[in-house]
């Protein structure tokens, strides 16, 4: 945030003026009296009782022009508190009383999930923030902590302690000052460029004498400059800032905006009041909500926590249709994102019910439609008494029982539009419903009502965003007025044209005109290629960029825009590989240097060693295949932690290279105890315990500036968990991690901090994540029939019809279109479109294209341009040691192979678990299944239920999620599934016979659960704990099944789901029973040949014991 930066840059401006005042500076200490001179200021160390004190910790009292502190605060944390007081004479020269919450020693910015979303600076805390980002800059600048980390070798120890100042403190600037690139002030950013003055159109709406106006500001308009000159113009009028109240779509937009006022009216960007909506409403519910039941403090639950909060309700939710048992969170999350929906649209609990009760029951698809809505409404009642009986609120609470408190107690929304008349509204076509009613409860007679948008930009909607609001507005606001912005300074002219034609085509535009003057003027015409294939494409938009920057676009001036993250992947792997710098990190938790250090964190946090297969490549802790086998068996046997388990191996059993890295692990990781906070792990092992971080400090490259961004992401990840969840160990970081990842609430950390702005890289990024954004020459590829507009995806818990005005497939495409019209509108001078014709199969070019073909050098679908080889680039990946060539494989394990030939790898060959133990579903599967497969041996008792019951208890007691939060669900789960296989096993008569097929040189072993032969025919089937799904199952085991069928005269094959008690069919043809038997032989010649590579599934990944490490070894 500039903000900070600003901050921080004046920090070191005093401390350089408090360096040149003095002879030496020997001291903190000195260095401190020395600033206090030049500010005039008197430092003064009072009895904590002391009335100057006034019951804080430490006071800038103007009036004596002194700062006072306690006398008994230990010297490092005076020394910040009075920097501290610095910070607010030099920034805000404003008096301060600090008390204890003031003051922060450790990083400044919590990354941005969970909670810290909703939580805007009040005016107080940013000036409380920045103070202590003053304090830290002016005690040890980040490059002196850096330079001595780096060049003098001093640790962080030795430096609090040379400095006298908290080591909280060194942390976090070492973090700063190694993690992060320097900043160069010589880049400017497009805020500071000179702006002209107000066009007509612009003037016009920031002086229009009152509202309700609803300002419809194309892309490039100047929206933002027109907004702050609204500001400008009321104060011109007499109308305080503590009247006006910003409302925007995000915290770094309102931050923005707040910056671009104090450049005009200083003391205005601190009294008006700038944020989101929903940071509105959590500042009114925390004022007020204690009139509508809620605690003084109600505490904000994010997704994370909100899914806990139903697990711990687990057993006795009605869940069915949303029952999973392998990841209860993935129902809960399904279920969660419908209530989430509701709120948007002001719907509770009870009116929910009603309009799934009214949806249609005509048909069979009808009626599971029904079901499954009205599952979950019960799930949504119990989840808001839930809420409500623990004090919290969730995100959509923010909105929607704000509206509740104002309609409850009008005498409250009278004394908001008294006390901020005039509202400002950013975005406003990114307002959902609740929002808009919010608003129409505080704009009272909107007046004072000034709102911007564009329809055209809605990419929203899946948060229940709507650009009918601005359809509607005239209607909801009566006389409201309606104007436009009417020149574009961003874009060269025909890069305006194209987006102008597309958009006069689109369906959000209604009547709006599309027809901007350019003011930039003339420029290229836009560029469109063609591929045969993705590399091919990737290959040119390289070639394309290395011409460019030859005319004089620096890498960081050009932008590669794509649909989805998975689109942008696969192109940044093709450019770095063509020398092309790039400044995308990801998914971080999928990056190497991120999973180094989270295998470290698995190391000493889990009871696994699967994070010991990627320590054994660290250059320091190298293990050769059998001294990781030992170590791996020797963990196996342990009661202790995997890092614990390292002491009690068998020495001599180990080479000497790797008794030596064995002890240099122990040495490093010794001091490191897993039960303190994942943040304070990772600073001890990168900046005291061991060297694996000096690599990547001197490596002067892009990707190595990639890499410490990524981990600096991976230390906010860190601070923000140990903010949210004090006191939890590193396990309970990696289980929040494998969620995060679980529930895509990690792609809060792929967009890079601002401090990477300076780094000569392409940037490539979502078009959601380019919102806002602009770049000299844009390259807009994957233009592709099912790749843009994306394909429609199943919605597990879609809203029931009746809840909003329009479906979701009736918004889909609009919302595809505002995708594009804002891609196309992010580029200043060059537009580069690109497609291939085969993304793995071949694809037609995207329908959009047509609508803007006459801007085009040529037809969308033309010849190829961009042409090379095959788009196969993956290299074989074998694991020497590691070939098993067996004479017969079980089918299971070939199975897994299948589905990840590293997991096979880890699991089955060297033995790692193949479950995180502590995963109820697994150890409920354990119990369940050991009982399964005896099945014939309890139906030779004379009370077959009764013996598998005794079985399962027996069974439950040794292997099963006993203590486990959900193991009453598990167990009530398990009695029913064994209660059904014994009634079924016992109605078919018949034991299952082992068979073996052969597949290539080796037999495939293969025994089916159960085999019917009650209907005098011969049925071979699979057994399933779960639900049925709405089609057969399609797996590649059913060809074996089908071959041990023919061996049975041909008989069906079947596969029961006992959750539901459901038998389906699952018929296949000889073709695909061929096919099936021959991707079986690929992976016994796989095995055989110790090719292992991974499989990456966002889905499947985080639940994987080695998520970790892989692809190690």
């Amino acid at each position: 945030m500039e903000l900070f930066a600003a901050a921080r840059a004046l920090a070191l401006e005093k401390r350089q003026a408090a360096v040149e005042d003095c002879d030496e500076i020997g001291s903190t200490a000195q260095l401190l009296e020395a600033a206090a001179r030049g500010a005039k200021l008197n430092l003064c160390a009072v009895d904590k009782d002391d009335g100057c004190l006034r019951g804080a910790e430490a006071v800038l009292d103007r009036d004596l022009d002194t700062i006072f502190y306690k006398s008994s605060t230990p010297l490092p944390h005076a020394h910040f508190q009075i920097a501290h007081e610095l910070g607010h004479f030099w920034l805000d020269g404003e008096a301060s009383d600090c008390d204890a919450s003031s003051f922060n020693h450790a990083a400044g910015d919590l990354a941005n999930l969970g909670a810290a979303r909703v939580d805007s600076y009040s005016p107080k805390e940013r000036r409380e923030a920045q103070a202590n980002v003053f304090a830290r800059e002016m005690l040890l600048p980040a490059e002196i902590a850096a330079n001595s980390f780096v060049e003098q070798d001093r640790s962080p120890n030795e430096l609090a302690v040379a400095l006298e100042v908290p080591l909280a403190l060194v942390f976090a600037q070492l973090i700063r000052g190694t993690l992060l690139p320097s900043p160069e002030p010589s880049i400017e950013t497009r805020d500071d460029r000179p702006q002209p003055s107000l066009d007509d159109s612009q003037k016009e709406a920031a002086e229009v004498p009152e509202g309700p106006l609803l300002l419809e500001a194309g892309p490039g308009t100047g929206k933002t400059r027109t907004l702050v000159a609204r500001v400008e113009h009321l104060l011109a009028k007499g109308v305080a800032a503590s009247n006006m109240l910003v409302l925007t779509y995000s915290n770094k937009a309102a931050e923005e905006l707040r910056e671009r006022v104090q450049r005009v009216a200083t003391e205005a960007a601190t009294q008006m009041w700038s944020g989101t909506f929903h940071a509105f409403g959590l500042e009114l519910l925390r004022k007020y909500g204690h009139l509508i039941g809620l605690p003084a403090a109600p505490k904000l639950a994010d997704l994370n926590e909100s899914i806990a909060l139903l697990e711990t309700l687990l057993p006795e939710l009605p869940l069915d249709h949303y029952l999973v048992l392998h990841q209860p969170s993935e129902g809960l999350l399904h279920i969660l994102k419908a209530i989430s929906r509701a709120k948007d649209e002001l719907v509770g609990p009870k009116r929910y019910r009603e309009i799934c009760e009214a949806m249609p029951s005509s048909t069979e698809d009808d009626v599971r439609a029904r079901e499954r809505a009205l599952e979950v409404a019960e799930i949504y009642a119990a989840y808001e008494q839930a809420l409500r009986e623990t004090g919290r609120i969730d995100f959509g609470d923010l909105i929607m029982r704000s509206v509740e408190l104002l309609d409850a107690h009008p005498e409250i929304a009278a004394e908001l539009i008294d006390e901020r008349p005039h509202i400002l509204v950013d975005e406003f076509q990114d307002v959902n419903r609740a929002s808009s009613v919010l608003l129409e409860r505080i704009a009272g007679d909107a007046k004072g009502l000034w709102v911007v948008g564009d329809s055209r930009q809605s990419i929203y909607r899946f948060r229940g965003a709507s650009p009918d609001n601005i359809i509607a507005f005239p209607i909801q606001f009566e006389g409201a007025r309606t104007l436009a912005l009417a020149v574009n300074y961003r874009s060269r002219e025909p890069i305006v044209k194209a987006f102008a034609d597309f958009g006069t085509q689109m369906s959000a535009s209604g009547s709006t005109q599309c027809d901007w003057y350019a003011n930039k003027g003339e420029g290229e015409p836009l560029a469109f290629h063609i591929g045969n294939s993705l590399e091919s494409e990737a290959l040119g938009l390289a070639k394309a960029m290395k011409q460019m920057r030859k005319e004089g676009f620096a890498y960081r001036d050009q932008a590669v825009l794509c649909r989805s993250h998975t689109q942008l992947a696969r192109y940044a792997a093709i450019l770095e590989s063509e020398g092309i710098p790039v400044l995308y990190l990801g998914d971080i938790f999928e990056r190497d240097e991120v999973r180094d250090l989270l295998a470290m964190l698995s190391l000493v946090g889990e009871f696994t060693s699967s994070g010991l297969v990627r320590l054994s490549e660290f250059t320091d802790y190298t293990f050769d295949l059998e001294d990781l086998r030992v170590l791996i068996d020797s963990q196996i046997v342990s009661a202790n932690s995997a890092f614990e388990a390292l002491g009690e191996a068998d020495g001599s059993a180990l080479s000497e290279s790797g008794r030596q890295s064995v002890e240099r692990l122990r040495n490093d990781l010794g001091g490191i105890d897993r039960h303190k906070s994942a943040a304070r792990a990772l600073e001890e092992f990168l900046f005291v315990r061991s060297r694996w971080l000096m690599p990547l400090l001197v490596d002067g490259t892009v990707q190595g500036a990639q890499k410490r961004l990524a981990i600096y992401q991976l230390l906010q990840a860190a601070y923000t968990f140990a903010a949210a969840e004090p006191g939890a160990g590193i396990g309970r970081f990696l289980d929040w991690v494998r969620r995060l990842e679980l529930l895509g609430e990690e792609r809060q950390l792929r967009a890079p901090p601002a401090e990477a702005a300076g780094i000569d890289a392409v940037r490539l990024m979502t078009v959601h994540a380019s919102k806002g954004l602009e770049f000299r020459a844009v390259y807009l590829p994957g233009l592709a029939r099912g790749q843009f507009p994306a394909s429609r995806r199943y919605d597990p818990s879609p809203p029931p019809p009746g809840l909003a005005e329009r479906t979701p497939d009736e918004v889909r495409l609009e919302e595809e279109e505002c995708l594009f019209f804002v891609a196309l509108s992010r580029a200043q001078e060059r537009l580069i479109l690109s497609r291939a014709t085969h993304y793995g199969t071949a694809r037609g070019p995207s329908d959009f294209l047509a609508m803007i073909s006459g801007r085009l050098p040529c037809a969308p679908d033309s010849a190829p341009d961009w042409i090379t080889g095959s788009d196969e680039n993956e290299l074989p990946q074998y694991t020497a040691g590691c070939e098993r060539k067996l004479e017969s494989h079980r089918a299971e394990d070939l199975d897994q192979y299948l589905l990840c030939p590293r997991a096979y790898l880890y699991q089955r060959v060297l033995g790692l678990s193949g479950g995180r133990e502590d995963e109820g579903y697994v150890r409920f599967h354990r119990a369940a299944y050991s009982v399964i497969r005896e099945l014939g041996t309890f139906a030779e008792e004379p009370s077959p239920l009764a013996a598998a019951r005794q079985a399962l208890a027996e069974g439950w007691e040794k292997i099963g999620p006993k203590g486990h939060p959900f193991e009453a669900i598990y167990r009530r789960q398990a009695e029913l599934v064994i209660e059904r296989a014994i009634a079924h096993w016992l109605k078919a008569g018949s034991r299952p016979e082992p068979f073996e097929q052969p597949v290539g040189d080796s037999m495939v072993r293969l025994t089916p659960d159960m085999i019917d032969r009650s209907k005098g025919t011969v049925e071979l089937i699979r057994l399933r704990t779960g639900r049925a799904p709405k089609r057969p199952p399609d797996n590649d085991i059913f060809a074996l099944y089908h071959r041990a069928s023919a061996a049975h005269d041909g008989g069906r094959v079947s596969v029961h789901y006992l959750g539901c008690d459901t038998r389906l069919g699952v018929p296949m043809s000889e073709r695909v029973i061929t096919n099936r038997l021959e991707k079986y032989r690929k992976a016994i010649d796989g095995v055989a040949a110790g090719h292992y590579p991974p499989q990456p599934d966002d889905r499947i990944c985080p639940r994987c014991p080695q998520y970790f490490v892989c692809p190690s070894l």
